[in-house]
């Protein structure tokens, strides 16, 4: 058994838990779940993704939180910016 939900509506689970879904923009569909037991929030996400993506959603923002758990593979990467990215790419691909 499944069940649809939409993004960034409110859910209950039981008495006093809620969770919500947000646009994670990484690949089509991906989302991040917000978990709301009173006045703690967790949100969880396996990966976010960047602004102005041609195919992709724009992310959505979680609202604040207690905890945040995220994988973090370049978290200290800086992968600079995307004009540049594309015009090298464009100089690497002989077509």
């Amino acid at each position: 058994m499944s069940w649809g939900f939409e993004f960034n509506e409110r859910f209950s689970l039981k008495k006093g838990i809620h969770f919500k879904l947000g646009r994670a923009g990484h690949i089509l569909g991906s989302c991040f779940v917000q978990i709301s037991l009173k006045d703690y929030s967790v949100v969880f996400s396996g990966d976010l993704g960047p602004k102005n993506t041609p195919i992709l959603c724009e992310p959505d923002i979680p609202d604040p939180c207690d905890l945040l758990v995220l994988e973090s593979t370049y978290g200290d990467s800086f992968h600079g910016d995307r004009t540049k990215r594309i015009k090298q790419l464009n100089n690497w691909v002989k077509f």
